[in-house]
């Protein structure tokens, strides 16, 4: 694809970028660049070691949108997925973090790498300073990783069981990519692209997806922005509906039966 046709669409891009602030530039920017070869690491049966991942966390709150503090929908999600793990034999579950403590991104990707797991799934809400948007969307892994195709399909089966658990999805399909551009001073741009991109670029996407060796998926469970998104994914029942939807996607995507409600 030659420059002049790339130019539209990192301006549309960059134009959807700015309604987000979920999840922001790595606190390490010092990640490995786009494109390398990474070794996924393969279980070839059950228990299947899975990572979550509570965003934020310590003194980093996340975004107090007055309707609900972000960190607390996702220790909430997280509690209520982990469960829904033990429950299942067919799982092992870790967090990166215990509730009330904070950890760095190299360390939330090293729980997985260093314990050999599956699949990572790290958990977020939305921000729009607009006030305009809602839904939910997820980030792959950027094309050109190893593990890729792997955490394609993981975000793919999360949107469908979400679809089905009744979120809005957001974009083409509910899969993004997001993409940090260097400005050389210290400052980042953020570039979100559709799945339907499948450029090979030389940007760092989220930390957590770049040092993650297994593969990974970052959601944006709902725009603490808009209270009704709040009422339906932020309150202890939604949290609740979200988990049993990211367990029946990890229960998809390794192709176990999930465990009656």
């Amino acid at each position: 694809m030659g420059i002049l046709m790339l130019i539209p669409i990192l301006l549309v891009s960059i134009v959807l970028a700015v309604t987000h602030r979920g999840a922001e530039v790595p606190e390490e920017p010092a990640l490995p660049a786009a494109g390398q070869t990474k070794e996924e690491n393969v279980q070839e049966g059950p228990p299947y070691t899975v990572v979550i991942d509570a965003g934020h966390g310590g003194i980093d709150l996340g975004t107090d949108s007055g309707y609900v503090v972000e960190v607390d929908m996702i220790e909430d999600t997280t509690d209520a997925l982990i469960a829904w793990l033990e429950q299942d034999e067919n799982y092992t579950p870790m967090r990166t973090r215990e509730n009330g403590e904070g950890l760095s991104i190299a360390g939330r990707a090293d729980v997985a790498n260093s314990n050999n797991a599956s699949l990572f799934l790290s958990i977020h809400g939305n921000y729009d300073e607009t006030l305009t948007a809602s839904g939910f969307e997820c980030y792959a892994q950027t094309p050109g990783r190893a593990t890729h195709d792997g955490s394609l399909a993981f975000a793919n089966a999360i949107v469908s069981a979400m679809s089905s658990a009744g979120a809005e999805i957001r974009g083409q399909s509910g899969v993004r990519y997001a993409y940090y551009v260097d400005n050389g001073d210290g400052t980042y741009d953020k570039i979100i692209a559709e799945a339907s991109d499948t450029t090979v670029r030389s940007e760092v996407t989220f930390g957590v997806l770049e040092k993650t060796t297994c593969p990974a998926v970052l959601v944006e469970q709902c725009f603490l922005s808009d209270q009704a998104d709040c009422n339906a994914w932020a309150s202890e029942t939604g949290c609740k509906n979200a988990a049993r939807a990211y367990y029946e996607a990890i229960c998809a995507y390794f192709g176990t039966e999930p465990i009656p409600e």
